[in-house]
């Protein structure tokens, strides 16, 4: 049954078909209003989409918010894109950049493998890297992000991490320990109630303010942050 706000699915992928290639050889959606799809007014538009590759989506924006679910990015181009309120659910992002993006109000959950996140800066109330999201050789040089929300559960693997966070906290061992056991039977073993974790990353560039790395979280062979 649809839910409120969910676009017609496969309605980007028939924009897609349809649009011009750049000259590197990417489906132009440059400055794409993820806002503007079809749907129920009074909330964002939710799409719904199985793979999409090699498109250009550099400078899109999202005044009024967006949500995709459960679809698979691969080699597409985010860069200087604008998004308020813009949520990925169990979303997969392969070789994809988000450089220079400004995020309001945003929330990714996923799994990201060797995409760039250069220069990239968060604003509003919070952002999210995701609860039991799974980062891997991702670059994250100079970034900005400001309010984080209350974080567990993601795991960044051979990532770079530079730049500035501020007013937030990544939560350790004993936090997801009690969430977990606290939690519906069927969420026991989800990836939600686990610590965050960096495995082989290189945070020696990342500065903190008002930022809080419980005390077991997990670093292994980490470098960690600049104090």
């Amino acid at each position: 049954m649809p839910r409120q706000g969910d676009v017609e699915p496969g309605y980007l992928g028939k924009l897609i078909a349809a649009a011009p290639q750049t000259l590197l050889g990417l489906t132009d959606m440059r400055g794409y209003d993820w806002s503007a799809a079809p749907h129920e007014r009074r909330v964002r538009p939710a799409y719904t989409e199985d793979h999409v590759a090699k498109v250009d989506f550099s400078n899109s924006k999202a005044e009024a918010g967006f949500e995709v679910r459960r679809a698979v990015f691969e080699e597409c181009v985010f860069d200087k894109s604008v998004w308020w309120a813009a949520v990925f659910g169990k979303c997969q992002f392969l070789k994809c950049s988000f450089n220079k993006c400004r995020l309001y109000n945003c929330a990714f959950r996923g799994i990201f493998r060797d995409c760039s996140f250069k220069k990239l800066s968060t604003k509003g109330e919070g952002f999210s890297f995701g609860w039991g999201s799974e980062y891997t050789r991702c670059n994250f040089e100079s970034v900005t992000v400001r309010n984080l929300s209350e974080e567990v559960g993601i795991r960044f693997e051979d990532c770079v991490i530079s730049g500035l966070f501020t007013n937030g906290t990544f939560r350790g061992r004993r936090y997801a320990r009690r969430e977990r056991f606290g939690s519906v039977p069927d969420l026991l073993f989800s990836t939600y109630y686990r610590p965050v974790s960096f495995i082989r990353c290189d945070l020696s560039g990342l500065k903190t303010e008002n930022f809080i790395f419980e005390e077991d979280v997990v670093f292994q062979d980490t470098k960690k942050p600049d104090a």
